[in-house]
């Protein structure tokens, strides 16, 4: 018997040490025929991360250095400054560390699960590491700072699942402030989920009191982080509008895996204990935000997108259980195969856009070589995100994240300068331009192209 259980176990890891190669493989399929960051998000974290880590200054931010940054999620860009310190940071390194990020959420859905059985814990590590990726809600296959709510939330709710002594609870706190500083909207549906805990265990008083503690602290750093949010962006920032409209949970999520979701739904609440009901609570709030959204159009505090991986982490986990019911051998494997096969042709077909190609990066690598590090580099305000992090070249201006007006009308006087024909020279002068990287043949005797697009202005 001692032998069979061994043989058990050995299985089990190795079921395990291939779900998180999958995990890897999946996360991985966007970069397959790509080898730069995709999302311009993604590049906006590593140039940051790269400041920091090459000079230690956070301020002022690493793109035009005209404004001062305030950092709201200064956690996640010195976790990256950190993995820059180590690896060098190479800008194609960048685009394996989603991996690095579906492992830990493997593993940590995998031993939340384990209180269901190795089979159940098993299977929602498999459904995990499916969790679709696109570029709205995010996703395994990206590197944002909003990823880490699939490795905090089963975390966090590990720790306070089996929270025992003080100092677990000093931990979950710990790890709550710490999602506070590396993305504070993250922390709104986790912090959500151990207040339904909470309230679940207000007849036990002692394990309450630790619960409330715990959410103390966050909760505190949370107003003062949000009083800094509307004091620098106006109280407007709380309110979010969002124009793109999302497919439906069950094509996101996948059919067969919201079928099994459903059963598995159908019987914790019916079977479950606290632990299993915070779940089914939170998964049943975060479908009323997404739904309260798509009927009013606006939403508070956070935009409804960014509840999607929160949902769907705790889908993964209720369908894994559903699908370990099936008690047929044949019939599991048969549902996985359907399962895997499906989500394949999800992943391969899912579109990102590209910000640079081969060509452009070559180019910026050139300027790097070429130039002086006080350079200004003229070029187009979309392509301005991803330049200095390679080209390590501050930018004339570069595309906001929103409708910011007042550099909407900067980013406009690089599109006349370029359709002029780039012939506005005092513009160049008076704005201490050296560098065009243009989209189109410059017409300016001033000018001497030093490479294909690449014009440096003569110093004369």
């Amino acid at each position: 018997m001692k032998k069979y259980r061994e043989n058990v176990k050995v299985i089990d890891m190795a079921l395990l040490l291939v779900i998180i190669f999958f995990a890897m493989f999946i996360s991985y399929i966007p970069h397959l025929n790509y080898s730069y960051p995709l999302h311009v998000d993604e590049w906006h974290h590593i140039t940051i991360a790269k400041q920091i880590a090459e000079t230690g200054n956070f301020s002022p931010e690493p793109f035009t250095g005209r404004t001062v940054f305030d950092d709201f999620e200064i956690g996640y860009h010195l976790l990256l400054a950190v993995i820059y310190k180590i690896t060098g940071l190479g800008i194609k390194i960048p685009v394996y560390f989603p991996a690095i990020f579906s492992i830990i959420s493997v593993l940590c859905v995998y031993f939340l699960a384990r209180r269901w059985g190795t089979s159940t814990a098993l299977i929602s590590a498999f459904l995990t590491a499916l969790i679709p990726s696109n570029a709205t809600i995010g996703g395994p296959s990206l590197l944002l700072p909003l990823n880490l709510t699939l490795i905090f939330t089963p975390l966090l709710l590990f720790i306070a699942f089996n929270a025992k002594r003080t100092i677990d609870y000093a931990v979950l706190s710990l790890a709550n402030i710490f999602i506070l500083f590396a993305h504070p909207p993250t922390t709104i549906p986790i912090n959500l989920l151990l207040f339904f805990y909470l309230l679940l265990n207000l007849r036990n008083g002692k394990k309450a009191r630790l619960i409330f503690f715990s959410l103390l602290i966050p909760l505190t750093f949370g107003v003062i982080q949000f009083l800094r949010l509307i004091e620098v962006s106006g109280v407007q920032i709380l309110i979010y509008t969002f124009w793109v409209w999302l497919k439906e949970i069950p094509t996101l999520f996948g059919y067969v895996q919201t079928v099994f979701f459903i059963f598995g739904f159908y019987l914790l609440a019916k079977y479950g204990k606290k632990e299993d009901q915070t779940i089914l609570l939170g998964i049943t709030s975060f479908l009323m935000v997404i739904f309260f959204y798509i009927q009013t159009g606006w939403l508070p505090l956070f935009s409804y997108h960014r509840i999607y991986m929160s949902l769907f982490i705790l889908m993964a986990l209720v369908a894994g259980y559903g699908i370990s019911r099936i008690k047929s051998k044949p019939a599991l494997i048969i549902v996985l195969s359907v399962i895997v096969s499906l989500s394949l042709q999800q992943h391969l077909s899912t579109p990102y856009y590209h910000i640079i190609d081969d060509n452009d990066y070559h180019n910026f690598v050139w300027i790097r070589d070429n130039t002086s590090p006080d350079s200004i580099i003229l070029l187009d305000p979309w392509k301005a995100r991803a330049f200095p992090a390679i080209a390590e070249r501050k930018v004339f201006t570069v595309t906001p994240f929103g409708p910011n007006q007042k550099i909407l009308k900067i980013n406009q006087q690089a599109y006349d300068f370029f359709n002029g024909n780039c012939t506005n020279t005092t513009f160049l002068i008076e704005n201490n331009i050296s560098v065009i990287y243009s989209p189109s043949v410059c017409q300016n005797n001033n000018l001497t192209e030093a490479r294909n697009s690449i014009y440096l202005l003569n110093k004369d």
